[in-house]
Parts: C-alpha cells; structure tokens; sequence
C-alpha cells in the first residue's frame, strides 16, 4: 500500500482535537443519559474538561468519584475508559467499556470507545464490527465513520474507507482531520488532485497545523509543481523545527530540482532528529550513507585537533581548580600572591 513519506496512519488517532470533540460530543448527549444525581454529573463535567487537557490523573480521579456516586453512571465509564485508552492502558479502557455496554447495550459511545482500543491492538476486525454497531446505533456518529474509514485502510479497502470519510464530512462539513484523513486515503489511491482539494479545505479550517502542509507538499511533489510544493515543505518547517519527516521530503523536493547540496543537507538535518531514519523502506540507504560521512568527518577534525598529553594535563589542571573556585574550596589568585 502506497503511502506518503511521512507515513501517516489513519489507524493514529490520539490527537488532541479528535479527543477533545470526542469529549464534546459525550457531553452533548450526557443529559439524555444522565443520571438524577446532579454530583456525579459535575464530576463527570470536570472530568472531561480535564482529559480534554491531557490532565489525565485528574480527569481519572474525577470519572472514579462520578462512579463512586452513581455506579450504574455509563457515561462515566465510558469517560473512565477513554481516559485508560489515552494512557495507554488498554485491559482497564476495555473492562470499562464491556460494564457501560452490559449497562446499556443501545447506547453507541462504548462501542466506539472500545473499537479505539482494538485498534492498536491490530484486533481489526473486533474494531470493525463495534464501529459498524456504534453507527447502527447513532447514524450521526461522524467520528465513528472517520474511525471505520481508518480499519477499511488497514485491511486495504481504500474505496470503503473513501465512502466513509466522505460520510464523516457530509455529516460534519467543519471536520478538519476527516478531509486530512481522506487526502491520505486519495493520495495513496493516486489521485493527488483531490488530495490537494482536501487538503486546502483542511488548511483553511487548520492554518498552523504543520502536517496539512507537509502533506500538501507531498501531494504537490506527485504533480511536479515543485515550487508549491517547496513552499508548503518550508511552511511546515516554520511550524515544526523538529519534524525529521518535513526535513526528509524537503531534500526530496530540493534533489527533483537538481539542488543536490541541499537535498543532502536536509537529509543529514533529518536523520539527526530521527536517527532511525538509516532504517526507512525506501531512503534508508542514502540517510546511512550520509550519516557515515558526517561520522568520518568528525572523526577526522577530531584527530586533527587532538591535543598532545602535556597540554591535555595543563587543561585538565585549569578546569579542576575553576571547580574547586566555584565551589567556595579555594580563594581567587590576586596579583600579590604572585
């Protein structure tokens, strides 16, 4: 399956914002489920404003309290069991979402919950099957479509997983990541022009988010329009100094345009933020061949420099007794000492 350099994942769905309009959907159908204690539901509140914040300890403290209060409380376990899931603690996300299930077996949010949780597990077709139950149950659900489109990808049905992104758009038309989600999915089907369509619609909606951009450039490469693609590769790099991935197809786009010196020097600027790049599929080779020079460099002024034993004693001396003055164990030479 054909991807863009940087790899994206439409299985990756820990994301700020897909967590925090998660949350705000929940809370958007808590009242029809809520129970009569208006405590719990407080603490449920509080509990979700915090796992929109990453403040996860507290948003779990606050889930335990609104079960504590109202054991019989879905929502919170499915709050509970989302939280577990962004911490990554995968048998606590699912017991709690088996126990809102077995609460309450018509309500969608657990099953979407708990098919987040089969998805890192590479459990797809357990995914496949609670997303399709969720959107059986609440066929406005776009995030459940958007998720359903991730497992159509992962098992290779790109058109299945098209039809349902465009449903996640046609339901919400301000879902960002759903038109990022479909360009990926265009893109890899080949067709760089609608990617580029969806990812303008993203970009407009999202204009500091620097993968829209890195993507766009990818898109861009795919149709030979290299100075646009250029541009977005060097907005991306603005937005995010620290993404090997944008430093990659940048010297990508830079050796397209026989510019082989700074296709170099982007490639050896990536692999210094992710040395794991000597073990890309497709452009490990060259960030090895890289990497050795610059080592053989170094290595090479390095010798060039050294300094003889006598001077190496005389610089060790210094640098102890400017220690020693630091720490208070000696005074400052004055010139009558002398």
């Amino acid at each position: 399956m054909m991807e863009f350099e940087g790899g994206e994942d439409l299985g990756g769905l820990i994301d700020t914002k897909f967590v925090a309009s998660l949350v705000a959907d929940s809370l958007n159908k808590m009242k029809q489920r809520a129970p009569e204690n208006n405590e719990a539901v407080n603490r449920l509140r509080r509990g979700a404003d915090n796992l929109e914040n990453d403040n996860l300890e507290r948003a779990l403290a606050d889930c335990n309290a609104a079960i504590d209060i109202a054991p019989a409380f879905a929502q919170a376990y499915v709050a509970r069991g989302l939280t577990y899931w962004k911490k990554g603690d995968f048998v606590r996300a699912l017991a709690d979402c088996n126990a809102a299930i077995q609460m309450d077996p018509n309500y969608a949010q657990p099953y979407f919950v708990r098919a987040l949780v089969y998805l890192p597990q590479g459990r797809l077709d357990l995914s496949m099957a609670d997303l399709s139950k969720a959107i059986e149950l609440q066929h406005d659900f776009p995030r459940a479509y958007s998720t359903r489109a991730a497992v159509h990808r992962a098992k290779g049905d790109l058109n299945s997983a098209l039809v349902d992104l465009s449903k996640a758009i046609e339901l919400q038309p301000g879902y960002s990541l759903a038109y990022i989600y479909r360009a990926i999915a265009y893109q890899e089907k080949g067709d760089s022009d609608r990617a580029i369509a969806d990812l303008d619609k993203a970009i407009k909606m999202l204009p500091d988010y620097p993968t829209a951009y890195r993507l766009r450039a990818e898109a861009r490469r795919a149709t030979d329009d290299l100075d646009s693609a250029l541009a977005d590769i060097n907005k991306a790099v603005d937005l995010d100094i620290y993404d090997a991935q944008a430093f990659m197809l940048r010297g990508l786009i830079h050796k397209d345009r026989g510019e082989i010196a700074d296709y170099e020097e982007e490639f050896r600027v990536a692999v210094l933020l992710d040395g794991e790049l000597v073990n890309h599929e497709t452009h490990g080779a060259e960030f090895a061949r890289i990497k050795k020079a610059d080592e053989e460099e170094e290595a090479k002024w390095e010798e060039t420099f050294k300094l003889p034993e006598s001077q190496i004693f005389l610089k060790k001396m210094a640098e102890e007794a400017l220690e020693a003055h630091r720490q208070g164990k000696t005074k400052p030479l004055k010139l009558e000492d002398l």
